[in-house]
């Protein structure tokens, strides 16, 4: 659909525009719910911080673990180079990965900072679904994950990274998003 947007003449990616705005407003939606849990906010930016680390880690290693046939093919075709290893770094993410890793992360945090991990569970919780939302939308815009061919409610892309161009499709990411 819009896989890209020019910001002053630099190609931006539309995904990552989405994935850092939700971002943004999960962890300010954790903020606002630590006033229950009696949490500072330093503790929540700080969990924050590792939560994103380990997210984007784990939802790139199970998306090489996912894709295992593909990534196997590039470095058998091309060996281990710092541009294939540039290449397999390049997009593609698994929501579980980061959801697990983003997990380790806060438990990690709340043991080396001696804080029950249930009163983050409580804060940040709610900001799952939000940042989840944005990210999908990213999906649809880049064309990836996308879902079956439907001529009554499908769309067709034509500038998708992903998904086959011209080609009406039921846009799966914008029903999870809702």
């Amino acid at each position: 659909m819009c896989p890209f947007i020019n910001i002053f003449g630099l190609d931006v990616g539309t995904y990552g525009i989405c994935c850092i705005t939700g971002g943004a407003l999960a962890i300010l939606l954790a903020l606002y719910n630590k006033k229950e849990t009696g949490l500072t906010s330093l503790d929540i930016i700080e969990a924050a911080a590792l939560i994103i680390i380990g997210g984007v880690v784990g939802a790139k290693i199970l998306y090489l673990i996912a894709d295992f046939d593909t990534v196997s093919y590039i470095i058998t075709e091309y060996g281990i180079t710092i541009k294939t290893v540039m290449g397999l770094l390049q997009g593609g993410f698994v929501f579980y990965g980061g959801f697990i890793g983003g997990f380790i992360m806060l438990l990690v945090y709340s043991k080396w900072q001696r804080i029950d991990p249930v009163l983050f569970i409580t804060a940040i919780a709610p900001s799952i679904p939000l940042a989840h939302a944005f990210g999908r939308i990213g999906c649809f815009l880049a064309g990836c994950c996308y879902g079956f061919p439907s001529e009554k409610f499908g769309i067709a892309f034509t500038e998708s990274l992903g998904a086959p161009n011209d080609v009406k499709l039921f846009p799966v990411q914008l029903l999870e998003s809702a």
